[in-house]
């Protein structure tokens, strides 16, 4: 028993070490990586500054489709793909020195397409304001992300995933967000006008306000939803779940909700004139006396359509 006492006193103490050697090393190669990421930022500062001081770079460098203006999106694109696997933080920081310096270089124009930004994460990333128009984002990850203003326009969003990002008042004018995950994302406000929501999942999120006229929801999620209030003036509903979602004093005149399911859907005060409800469900849908509906001829092989409705309407 002694003899194990003492040869376990020193077996303790070397094991002891190890373990703070180690420690001590993986804590060294942390603090190595986020120092080679601060040199990304600085270095892509550093460059980006000199063109901006240099006036008649910085005109050409604002054009898109401008040499210069080339040269500052492989510069962006590039500390972006070394920034790849980081928090938000360090990205945010590309995203706010665009925005302040008033570069549009990830911008698109008749001359050159938006950057591509494909399968890029920038989860959690602050890009309130920034110029995306035509930009390609297809599958990238912009969950929790802030695009709150932002112009997406004629962008590229196809399965992009920005669950709980925001939205808000962000300019998406024919935007493409197939199969998008969008799902309890704040989209108040924003302009949708024309977009391809086709198979998008809308499930929670905010559209208050929200401008959908002639945008595209075939097959898409919009379960829980909140429409008060929104332009959904000759929009495609073909096949969507709208269950349980929010459309009070929404404008739905000329909308397509064929097959679609709007189960418990609130329609309190929402205009429906001229939309067709062929084949839609409208089990436990609520409604008051401000609700417009269109004519009986839009009801046809309508299902679970609520006795009172009924009554109301003259259905047979």
């Amino acid at each position: 028993m002694e003899l194990l006492l003492k040869l376990s006193v020193p077996l303790t103490i070397s094991f002891g070490g190890w373990i703070l050697s180690t420690l001590n090393s993986n804590r060294q190669d942390e603090i190595a990586q986020a120092n080679q990421k601060d040199a990304v930022i600085r270095e892509y500062i550093k460059e980006m500054k000199g063109m901006l001081l240099d006036k008649t770079v910085a005109k050409e460098a604002k054009q898109p489709g401008s040499e210069a203006n080339g040269v500052a999106r492989a510069l962006t694109l590039t500390a972006l793909t070394q920034l790849k696997g980081e928090g938000p933080a360090r990205r945010t920081l590309v995203f706010q020195f665009l925005r302040e310096s008033n570069f549009p270089i990830l911008a698109g124009s008749e001359k050159v397409q938006g950057a591509n930004l494909a399968g890029y994460d920038l989860s959690g990333a602050d890009l309130s304001r920034a110029n995306l128009y035509e930009a390609y984002l297809s599958g990238a990850d912009l969950s929790g992300a802030n695009l709150g203003r932002a112009n997406l326009s004629e962008a590229n969003l196809g399965r992009a995933d920005l669950s709980g990002a925001d939205l808000g008042k962000a300019n998406l004018y024919e935007v493409n967000l197939y199969e998008a995950n969008l799902s309890g994302a704040d989209l108040s406000g924003a302009d949708l006008d024309g977009a391809d929501l086709s198979g998008a999942n809308l499930g929670w999120a905010n559209l208050r306000g929200a401008d959908l006229s002639g945008a595209d929801l075939d097959e898409a999620n919009l379960s829980e939803a909140d429409l008060s209030g929104a332009n959904l003036r000759g929009a495609i509903f073909d096949g969507a779940n709208l269950s349980g979602a929010s459309l009070g004093r929404a404008n739905l005149r000329g909308a397509y909700l064929v097959e679609t399911n709007l189960g418990r859907a609130n329609l309190s005060e929402a205009d429906l004139s001229g939309a067709s409800l062929i084949k839609a469900d409208l089990s436990g849908v609520l409604w008051d006396d401000k609700t417009k509906w269109p004519d009986n001829a839009a009801f046809k092989d309508a299902k679970n359509i609520p006795p009172d409705l009924k009554n109301q309407l003259g259905l047979d």
